[in-house]
């Protein structure tokens, strides 16, 4: 979540609530994970991001709309693997926040 939360828009007010990852069904080292957050005039959102590792070190890159307008990360449909929002782990890493 630190991870993600530091690639923050500027000014955005961003601030990390919870997160789950789950393991990637088509690539096999990379995780989606889903984080709610809140940002300044807005409730709670949730947004996906694509990393290749869970630790501290790993690349991570924006999946879905929420994660590319609230952060910098890089846009994963720009990668060279072609990681989409409509990857089916997007929305088993949603559901694991319930």
């Amino acid at each position: 979540m630190t991870r993600i939360a530091d690639g923050a828009q500027d000014g955005s007010g961003f601030v990390a609530r919870e997160a789950a990852a789950v393991r990637s069904s088509d690539f096999t080292e990379v995780y989606f994970v889903a984080m709610r957050f809140s940002a300044t005039g807005g409730g709670d959102e949730v947004g996906v991001w694509a990393t290749n590792s869970i630790d501290e070190t790993a690349v991570t890159m924006s999946v879905d709309g929420f994660a590319k307008q609230f952060t910098v990360w890089p846009d994963a449909d720009e990668a060279a693997a072609d990681i989409s929002a409509a990857d089916p782990s997007v929305d088993a890493a949603k559901e694991c926040l319930g």
